[in-house]
């Protein structure tokens, strides 16, 4: 380690000793325990707590992981929330707007042109046109390319009392305007974020008792370049390990690059955490990132 040579292409030797001095890496920046006296601390107690036998299922560092699923369950209440209020205002509306289309007034329009629709090709752009006083006026409405009205047809238009131009309604099809034009994608979205999270839940649950199982072993870190999943290598004391970041809101971007970086490794297989110093905007306290183990390249 003393060469300050970052080797990514296998396991490499030293003494936890070797920590107390700024992690190598091959361009100018470079991680420094003094930077994170304290966050470092943490770390070396927690190595400390696991080489004097203590049990994994005592140790303070371990029991926290279960309170990162437990936040995805919050957020899991709040998506919930979310499908419920999106399916309380779309019936509101839609009732609102069924009472006024049926205290408007209806007329008969005429399909003067149809078009095919520029955005939907399963689709028709219809062009309707009733009487305003004196007048006519147009209004555009769409069919299912095909489904069975053409140029000459009649269709029943409901325009509210005293506007004719605010149509309420086309044929059977009242219009509900505002936000319940997006209550379906919003109720969609919310129910996979409910979904994931509910996930999420589980899978920290998953490597909580992996890591009690295991323990925390004590190495140095190297996040490879990657955006969403990026790789780490971790170097043990006597073992190196190639991992990869799972899908995650919790990555670990402020170290990316840096060369050995002291972390806690706990568990494995597909179920492993990498606890760093410190997080993306959580400097004050040390941060786990889900990981699993991949196979290293053979070059």
């Amino acid at each position: 380690m003393g060469s300050g040579r970052n080797d990514t292409t296998g396991p490499r030797r030293w003494r936890w000793p070797s920590l107390r001095c700024a992690g190598a890496r091959s361009s100018t920046s470079v991680w420094s325990v003094s930077e994170d006296r304290q966050r470092y601390t943490e770390i070396e107690e927690a190595t400390a707590r696991a080489a004097s036998g203590e049990p994994t299922s005592e140790d303070p560092l371990i029991a926290k992981l279960p309170n990162i699923g437990l936040r995805t369950l919050v957020c899991a209440a709040l998506f919930m929330v979310l499908v419920v209020a999106n399916a309380v205002i779309s019936d509101v509306a839609w009732q609102k707007a069924a009472d006024e289309a049926a205290a408007g007034v209806r007329v008969e329009s005429t399909v003067v042109k149809i078009e095919p629709s520029p955005s939907r090709k399963d689709s028709e752009k219809l062009y309707l046109s009733y009487p305003v006083g004196t007048g006519t006026h147009t209004i555009l409405a769409g069919q299912k390319k095909g489904a069975g009205y053409e140029v000459g047809d009649k269709i029943t238009v409901i325009h509210a009392p005293g506007d004719p131009k605010k149509v309420l309604g086309v044929g059977v099809n009242v219009r509900a305007r505002g936000i319940v034009e997006l209550d379906f994608p919003l109720i969609v979205l919310s129910v996979l974020g409910f979904a994931a999270c509910l996930f999420t839940f589980a899978f920290w649950r998953l490597r909580y008792r992996s890591v009690l199982r295991t323990g925390w072993r004590p190495a140095m870190a190297t996040v490879r370049p990657g955006w969403l999943t990026p790789d780490i290598d971790v170097y043990f004391e006597d073992d190196y390990k190639l991992v990869r970041t799972r899908k995650s809101l919790r990555t670990a971007p402020r170290f990316k690059g840096l060369g050995k970086v002291p972390v806690l490794v706990g568990g494995e297989g597909n179920e492993m955490v990498v606890v760093f110093p410190h997080g993306r905007w959580l400097e004050n306290r040390l941060y786990a990132v889900p990981v699993k183990e991949i196979v290293p390249d053979s070059d």
